[in-house]
């Protein structure tokens, strides 16, 4: 496999992997939007004893969510960086002189519009 191959199997894997990731974010917001649903039709003034305990709960509530979205996010960060080490200075010169294609935002040539679903 050359390397414009192997290049290329990586950033797609990349791509489908940030796709799956789009998909976990879909769902927490989805969980959270529950959640509030929740909070706002169960958490009356009278359940509770007073506004700290209805603010100490719904943070408890949310504060996995939250968690949650930090770990992906941190993630992310993660796989970008790991992009740059792998498209080391070479590529990038070469991919401002056209020899890869328009590597940069995946625009044509060797990834012709990965970046599109």
């Amino acid at each position: 496999m050359s390397r414009e191959q192997s290049l290329y199997a990586i950033v797609h894997s990349v791509a489908r992997f940030q796709e799956e990731i789009a998909d976990i974010l879909d769902a927490k917001a989805t969980e959270a939007e529950k959640a509030r649903n929740w909070i706002t039709l169960h958490m009356l003034p009278h359940t509770l004893d007073g506004h700290t305990d209805r603010l100490r709960q719904a943070l408890d509530i949310h504060e996995q969510m939250v968690e949650v979205i930090d770990g992906l996010a941190k993630m992310e960060h993660s796989l970008g960086a790991h992009l740059k080490l792998l498209i080391g200075p070479e590529e990038k010169e070469a991919a401002a002189g056209g020899a890869l294609g328009g590597l940069e935002g995946f625009g044509g040539g060797l990834f012709g519009g990965l970046g599109g679903k």
